[in-house]
């Protein structure tokens, strides 16, 4: 990351230790925006008796020709007005240029009139703000001085009748403007478990960069979202930033915190009764959060309340914390970055495969763990060598295990990933879809989904690939293990004892059998499902209890009642190699009698409306 970061300035004397006693915190995640613009107002019914007053008058005087435009005005344009404005990205103490977007009215029958907000509701006033026309930019616009304190304010813009600013009669749009501190060149702004927006001030040279997370008073304090939605963030950014450097809420350790992933720690005792927990608290503020890694970042709820007028000062409605780069950056758009497999807490590299002895039923469980972040300033094209990986999904606390393939990766987020060697993303600079795939170009993918209620529980990834380097062993950078999400159903695939999320394997000439398990936290009917088809194999569920076979299509699937607890001896799934016989009905003598059907090289025998294997087997 030369060019968009920095190492630890080990002169720093900056080191003090961060408590983090008190109450207010939740608990962190198991493993692993609001808009702000107010819509326009129309101009409604006062107009009308406004504007009948004035043609009455106009008419009897000499005006009338300004009363027929009014009549006009009134006849095709009563409901326009003000849209939105347009606002330039400012740093504190720099001229702001704003031009609203109006409707075409007459000419000399409304005034725009400017004024500045603590606060959405445009309650609270800025008094020192001035606004001044600004003819070079348009029609309305007008320029003000930034103020000189980092933070979100409101613009409004108000249309009335008349030449002058007064009536009460109007259209009027608020609307949300961020103000930066006053060394800032480049921000990446994001908005809560929003996706992170690059903010250009200025541009080239040496720029100094930040971090911008900012939190909306009404969303915190959402009883209707989640603890983890409110409270906890996976965050990350492509420069270094130390600790000490963070400002804009309160204080480290009591208005909030953040925590890395700790692979090694993992790795070392992860299935000890006494490790509860992977996330570590960072405990001094001379730690550097680093350019490209994971981390959490947890704030306090209590010290975060709408009350907490230490947060919410001066009636604001949305809250920043800053990260300042630890150095200038020189660039911010790559070709590939590289995040190297540094042999530290926050990238592991320890391998238990086969050094456990008694305890090798964790030998691939706990290997190569970390938390790695997006490491450019814009959505990356993809990552190469890394297949899986899994998403925190922050509304019900679970892990997704994610495909890479088209996959789209947020700045300023985090994923956790069970990978020990380099990895490399793409095209840093390009926002697109898609990933260019190290040693998967050619493969098949199967996602299979559990469902409860009709809605998809849980799912697990099978991979059929020519890649060499995969075995039917566990393969780490290609298999993933499969972290249980407590309290919710769970599928995977097995390898012995091994709880797979996604499993990796040779495409061969022979047919693969797969065996599979699932985790049921309730009785009830659970449905397995296919949704993205067979690609061209056959794909069989089968139910080793029941004795039912179910070809899985995108349009089948098999429903089956299950009773809560661990079900890893029951299903199969059988996936079949492509036939060079093409599929075909053989009808025998009458119609009557059964029929033999060749389905990719094997035969199922049809009867009425049932489908029976060779063997006599009922197919579903």
């Amino acid at each position: 990351m030369s060019s968009i970061g920095s190492s630890m300035n080990s002169a720093s004397v900056r080191r003090a230790p961060i408590a983090s006693g008190g109450s207010g915190w939740t608990s962190k995640p198991d493993a692993g925006g609001t808009s702000l613009s107010r819509n326009s107002t129309p101009i409604g019914e006062p107009w009308v008796l406004f504007l009948l007053a004035l043609l009455f008058g106009a008419w009897r005087g000499s005006h009338r020709k300004k009363a027929l435009a009014a009549v006009l005005f009134c006849a095709t344009g009563l409901q326009a007005g003000l849209s939105s404005l347009s606002i330039r990205p400012a740093a504190a103490g720099q001229t702001v240029s704003v031009l609203p977007t109006v409707a075409s009215l007459p000419d000399g029958m409304v005034s725009i009139c400017w004024s500045a907000y603590y606060d959405a509701e445009a309650e609270n006033a800025i008094e020192d703000i001035r606004f001044q026309a600004d003819a070079e930019t348009g029609i309305n616009a007008v320029r003000f001085t930034a103020p000189s304190a980092p933070g979100t304010y409101y613009i409004k813009a108000l249309m009335q009748t008349g030449r002058f600013c007064g009536g009460s009669m109007d259209s009027y749009v608020i609307c949300p403007f961020t103000v930066y501190p006053a060394d800032a060149d480049i921000v990446l702004r994001r908005d809560a478990q929003e996706s992170g927006t690059r903010i250009d001030i200025r541009d080239g040279g040496a720029m100094q960069a930040y971090g911008a997370m900012r939190f909306n008073r009404e969303t915190l304090n959402d009883e209707d979202l989640s603890e983890y939605e409110r409270y906890n963030y996976f965050i990350s950014f492509p420069f270094d930033v130390q600790v000490a450097d963070i400002y804009g809420i309160g204080e480290v350790g009591t208005h909030w915190r953040i925590f890395f992933y700790d692979g090694k720690g993992r790795a070392e005792e992860g299935y000890f009764a006494e490790r509860t927990d992977n996330w570590v608290m960072i405990d001094d503020t001379d730690s550097i959060l680093h350019a490209g890694q994971g981390y959490l970042l947890q704030l306090n709820a209590l010290q975060m309340a709408e009350t907490n007028e230490a947060i919410w000062s001066n009636h604001t409605d949305v809250a920043t914390l800053y990260f300042p780069a630890l150095s200038k950056i020189t660039g911010v758009t790559l070709t590939n970055e590289t995040i190297p497999a540094l042999s530290d807490a926050y990238q592991c590299t320890i391998d238990l495969s086969s050094s456990l002895g008694s305890e090798a039923d964790r030998r691939t469980k706990d290997s190569y763990w970390r938390c790695i972040g997006v490491p450019g300033f814009d959505t990356p094209a993809g990552i190469s060598g890394l297949p899986y990986l899994y998403e925190w999904n922050m509304s019900d606390n679970s892990l997704k295990v994610v495909s890479c393939e088209a996959y789209t990766f947020l700045p300023t987020h985090a994923y956790l990933v069970q990978n020990g060697g380099e990895i490399v993303w793409t095209n840093i600079s390009k926002p697109v879809r898609g990933i260019v795939a190290q040693h998967e170009n050619r493969h098949r993918e199967f996602r299979l989904e559990l469902l409860q209620d009709g809605e998809t529980a849980d799912h697990t990834y099978v991979r059929l690939t020519e890649n060499e380097q995969v075995t039917n062993a566990f393969d780490f950078g290609h298999d993933l293990s499969k972290e249980l999400n407590a309290g919710q159903p769970n599928i995977y695939t097995l390898i012995g004892y091994e709880r797979l999320a996604a499993n990796c394997l040779p495409d061969s000439s022979k047919s693969v059998t797969i065996p599979l398990g699932v985790e049921i936290p309730v009785d009830g009917t659970y449905i397995f499902a296919l949704p993205d088809g067979n690609q061209d194999r056959q794909v069989v569920l089968s139910d080793t209890r029941t004795g039912t076979r179910t070809h899985l299509t995108s349009n089948s699937s098999y429903s089956v009642t299950m009773t809560a607890g661990t079900h890893d001896d029951r299903f199969v799934l059988e996936i079949s190699v492509p036939s060079s016989t093409p599929t075909a009905l053989i009808p025998l003598a009458t119609p009557d009698q059964p029929t033999k059907i060749l389905q990719n090289g094997q035969i199922f025998i049809l009867r009425g409306d049932k489908t029976y294997t060779f063997t006599g087997q009922e197919v579903k």
